[in-house]
């Protein structure tokens, strides 16, 4: 068999050497979509149950605020989780959707983080990771609650920079091939479709970190140039702005609005980053070798500080147009009707400064929570006026959850004894008020499944008899009157034998089938409850009186 020469070994090297940078981009790309997965999965269980009580500490100042959003950024790196974060923190009442809007810009900022940090030159810090992970599952540490998470992170940041390595290192064999055909190609201008490219995988992966992180590994290596990278970076902003649109579409009230929010901030972004691409062009590629000179030479990090710039244009321009794009995005996404029941009324940040008035403000907007119980019953009644019944449960809820909240910073304040006493005591109230809502609104689903007509008659008077309770705590709200609250007392005296008798039922009436069984107990034990909470209620309407003054 005839021995090759040397030459004709470099050749056959050579010619498999496409297949090699192949695999090592694909192995690259595996790396890092599964470190990524792992870093989010695992952080998630770290942060997430702690993330209210920090966002709410955080609202004491601004500076904070924005720390929040940078940090739940550069944590979760997915602007779209942060948001949808921000979406049940706002439903709770934890936060106003006004003030969200800077966590979401700042929290763009976050991921850059990432970025930043994926341009390094950090081959010896992933693999002593990696080391140190092994040692971590060696000891099981991995099977422990207190250390797994935090593990199962370490390993995906291991296994993501691994991967960004991985891409960067196809660089050098690129350069030693024969033919430049195979170089020439994928460094070729690509122009409008690296830009398309940018949004579409975006739009497929929801992470433009993840689409900016290939697009520096790839410069770095000398697949796509300088340019093409950098549209991809821009391209992928728009990615995150349509994606963000695709979530709002399904969404309603003040939840769009944050989407719709994150869309326009990046959109405006990218049209920032558009015209500065248009200038470069005009400029024969200035601004992006001065870029690349600021960067080191290295376009990786040039390339980061374009994604930088991506979102700190993003903010700037938001900032500039703070007022009018608040106002589009409340044209484009108002409020549902649930959201606009559960808005309180009386309830303002600023009179936290004063205690006193701050108490006063808790006690109207709980009398306005009072006056609404009488309606959680109209569906069941007659003549029933409330057409939308079915939101008031729900929304207040939310607003007795603000009353809570807001009573909090007025306890930690630490205002004179008698206004801290009378906020403890409407802390209390606010509880039965709670319990009370909870306990209608149950009563009310009981009545309607209680429909047979053996206990129509039991429904009706169950119904009417707790209305009037209803109806006549809110004159004894309304007016402090002592006699009031003595009558009061008396009719909402202990209802346990009177139910009990109603639930065994003589043996002349007629049996009822599970169903109706099941249905009686359920309205029985309920309005026994609601009596309860409503003569709980009349007592400390007493105490109140006795702390006013």
């Amino acid at each position: 068999m005839p021995r090759r020469s040397r030459a004709q070994k470099n050749s056959i090297a050579l010619n498999a050497l496409p297949l090699e940078i192949a695999a090592t981009l694909f192995a690259g790309l595996g790396l890092f979509f599964v470190g990524l997965r792992f870093i989010s999965k695992n952080l998630s269980n770290i942060v997430g149950p702690r993330t209210r009580m920090l966002l709410s500490r955080s609202l004491a100042g601004r500076g904070s605020t924005l720390a929040f959003g940078a940090l739940a950024g550069a944590v979760m790196q997915s602007v779209n989780a942060v948001t949808m974060l921000l979406v049940a923190l706002v439903s709770a009442g934890a936060i106003e959707v006004r003030r969200a809007f800077p966590i979401i810009a700042w929290a763009n900022i976050g991921t850059s983080a990432i970025v930043l940090v994926a341009a390094l030159n950090i081959r010896v810090l992933v693999l002593v990771i990696l080391g140190l992970v092994g040692i971590a599952y060696y000891f099981n540490l991995d099977q422990t609650t207190r250390y797994k998470h935090a593990v199962g992170a370490l390993l995906g940041v291991g296994m993501l920079f691994l991967g960004v390595d991985f891409i960067k290192g196809v660089g050098a064999p690129i350069q030693e091939l024969e033919s430049a055909t195979l170089g020439a190609a994928m460094r070729g201008s690509l122009d409008v479709l690296a830009f398309a490219i940018g949004v579409l995988v975006t739009l497929a992966s929801q992470s433009s970190t993840t689409v900016s992180i290939v697009a520096m590994a790839l410069a770095a290596s000398g697949v796509i140039s300088l340019d093409n990278g950098a549209l991809v970076v821009v391209g992928s902003g728009l990615g995150s702005a349509l994606s963000a649109l695709l979530l709002a579409y399904r969404m309603h009230g003040t939840a769009k609005q944050l989407m719709i929010y994150q869309a326009l901030l990046k959109a405006s972004g990218v049209a920032v980053l558009l015209a500065l691409t248009i200038v470069n062009v005009a400029m024969e590629g200035a601004l992006l070798a001065a870029l690349l000179a600021a960067a080191a030479n290295s376009a990786s990090l040039a390339l980061a500080l374009v994604y930088v710039l991506l979102q700190l244009s993003s903010d700037v321009v938001m900032h500039l147009a703070h007022g009018p794009m608040n106002r589009l995005v409340e044209r484009m996404a108002p409020l549902t009707s649930e959201e606009v029941l559960s808005q309180p009324e009386h309830l303002s940040d600023s009179a936290l400064e004063e205690p006193e008035v701050a108490l006063l403000l808790v006690e109207q907007e709980q009398r306005r929570l009072i006056a609404r119980l009488p309606h959680y019953l109209d569906l069941l009644r007659a003549d029933a006026p409330y057409s939308r019944v079915g939101a008031v449960p729900q929304a207040d809820l939310r607003i007795a959850q603000r009353c809570e909240q807001f009573l909090q910073h007025i306890v930690e304040r630490h205002p004179s004894p008698q206004a801290l006493n009378r906020a403890i005591l409407l802390r209390d109230r606010n509880a039965l008020i709670t319990s009370l809502q909870e306990t209608l609104a149950a009563l009310a689903d009981a009545g309607a499944q209680a429909g047979g007509a053996a206990l129509a008659s039991l429904r009706a008077s169950v119904v009417e008899s707790l209305h009037m309770l209803l109806q006549t705590l809110c004159d004894v709200v309304d007016r402090h009157d002592p006699d009031d609250i003595g009558l009061f007392l008396s009719l909402t005296e202990d209802r346990s034998d009177m139910m009990e008798a109603i639930r065994r039922r003589p043996p002349s009436e007629p049996a009822l089938d599970g169903r109706s069984q099941h249905a009686l107990i359920t309205l029985t034990s309920l309005f026994e409850r609601a009596v309860w909470l409503l003569r709980r209620h009349a007592l400390l309407a007493d105490r109140l009186d006795g702390t006013a003054g």
